[in-house]
């Protein structure tokens, strides 16, 4: 009886061992299966970060460069308004003078014509004056 009592714990005991010991295998390759998806997940997020991190760097040249090109532009456009401006009181000045000295001209004209009006004028009247 009890070597049948030894025997029947032995077997009870084995049984449980081997349960025991396939959940600690099922634990372990859970375990192993855990962290190797844990690392897939990693590396596919560390991938995704690089990606995103190449992306942004990018989209940071990219901007950097169009804010170069738009700060190049503007300058441009200030330097181009500048001399449109510059041209245009060139050309005012040059119309203002050349219209005063057209006036000077025609003043001097005008005031030649009238002397000779003046003249023709009194001319005729001493003329009239002459026939009366």
């Amino acid at each position: 009886l009890l070597d049948l009592r030894r025997c029947l714990t032995r077997w009870i005991r084995r049984k449980a061992g081997l349960a025991f010991r396939a959940w600690v295998r099922r634990a372990d390759a859970a375990r192993i299966i855990d962290r190797c998806l844990r690392r897939w997940r990693k590396q596919k997020v560390a991938i995704a970060y690089h990606a995103w991190s190449g992306g942004v760097l990018r989209l940071r040249l990219k901007h950097d460069a169009a804010r170069l090109v738009w700060r190049t532009r503007a300058r441009a456009i200030r330097r181009w308004r500048s001399r449109r401006r510059a041209r245009a009181l060139q050309t005012w000045l040059s119309n203002t003078l050349r219209a005063r000295a057209g006036e000077e001209r025609r003043a001097t004209s005008l005031f030649d014509l009238r002397r000779c009006v003046t003249r023709w004028f009194r001319t005729r009247k001493a003329v009239a004056f002459r026939h009366w």
